[in-house]
């Protein structure tokens, strides 16, 4: 295609991994760098990089994850390949064509996925860039929600005084009462005691065990994950989960038993003061809901209410499918659905 940029592909690995990986980190995008690879890798899923470049000068890029089926392979792979877009473009910020950049990347990596024989595309947020999410015409599974921001970088007094005055409350009352944070790495007490009994009420799908397992040892390999656990009276009652990548860390999991003791509340104090000592300017609490949804009030008026009481911001967001091969798509769904529905069959 022609443009300012000369784009190339590369599969598997970016061209330059050091110039990929430290425009990811400027860009606090941390599903665009390698280390995210293999995490992905549990579900099957191959990178493919492509990446803008002007006068030799790297501008941009777009990580593309194709689905690598091992059932059927011959067959699935050449008629049923999906690909993810999981996180936004990627850009040389340091430059006055980011706008030019990513138009040509999009064009680019949709005629390359059509090329390609991909039936479909999903696309979800990571950092809250909504003018860098890549959009490929009329959204299938359109949500919209929000990620939460909190800024970090201001003086802590500035920080505790945006806090609703419930969460000061509970924060000065979980001190009272003697909660402790500690920070260890545990996972089977995080996954078994805590995540569980945050998911049984709740109308989300637990996190898989086996991928929250690899996200944890890869991500804490690559120094970019802390485990953080809130202890009263002995008992472990609240726990997150937090990567830091960039001038930004979020909140990637979290679970909780419920006290009225204000541990979960303390537990974020306790983490964005670390973080704010460790150079983070923002600390994303993550989901929240643009709408009350009465089919899962869990999330989106308790979940949501107790991010929303730190002060941040919520900044509106998308995900959707976008489907190149409509009869391929929806084939492809049914037949996974009679899959699974045998499968599960044959497991009683």
């Amino acid at each position: 295609m022609s443009g300012i940029c000369n784009i190339q592909v590369s599969f598997n690995k970016p061209l330059n991994i050091q110039i990929w990986n430290s425009a990811a980190e400027q860009n606090a995008q941390f599903w665009a760098s390698t280390v995210f690879d293999e995490i992905q890798r549990i579900y099957n899923k191959k990178p493919v990089y492509i990446e803008a470049y002007r006068n030799g000068e790297w501008m941009g890029g777009l990580k593309v994850l194709l689905s690598d089926y091992r059932k059927f392979r011959a067959i699935a792979n050449r008629w049923f390949r999906e690909a993810y877009i999981q996180g936004e473009v990627i850009c040389n910020n340091n430059s006055d064509s980011v706008e030019i950049v990513f138009t040509e990347l999009v064009a680019f990596a949709n005629n390359w996925l059509r090329q390609q024989g991909v039936i479909s595309v999903k696309v979800s947020p990571y950092n809250a860039r909504p003018s860098l999410l890549p959009s490929f015409g009329t959204a299938h599974q359109f949500k919209e929600f929000c990620i939460n921001h909190l800024k970090i970088d201001a003086g802590l007094d500035n920080i505790f005084s945006a806090f609703h005055p419930k969460h000061r409350n509970l924060i000065r009352k979980a001190q009272k009462e003697g909660v402790d944070i500690v920070e260890e790495y545990d996972f089977e007490l995080f996954y078994e005691k805590l995540l569980k009994n945050t998911y049984s009420d709740n109308e989300n799908k637990l996190t898989d065990k086996a991928f929250l397992r690899t996200f944890c040892n890869v991500t804490q390999k690559a120094g970019l994950m802390r485990m953080f656990f809130a202890i009263h009276n002995g008992q472990y009652c609240a726990a997150a989960i937090v990567i830091s990548y960039g001038n930004m860390a979020e909140y990637s999991f979290g679970g909780n038993i419920k006290t009225n003791i204000g541990a979960g509340v303390l537990l974020q104090w306790h983490i964005i003061k670390e973080l704010r000592q460790a150079g983070i300017h923002t600390y994303s609490l993550g989901q929240t809901a643009a709408n009350y949804d009465a089919s899962n009030e869990k999330f989106s008026l308790g979940i949501t209410r107790f991010k929303n009481r730190f002060g941040g911001d919520n900044i509106p967001v998308w995900s959707g499918v976008f489907v190149y091969r409509p009869v391929l798509k929806k084939f492809r769904d049914i037949s996974l659905k009679m899959y699974l529905t045998l499968k599960k069959m044959s497991a009683r």
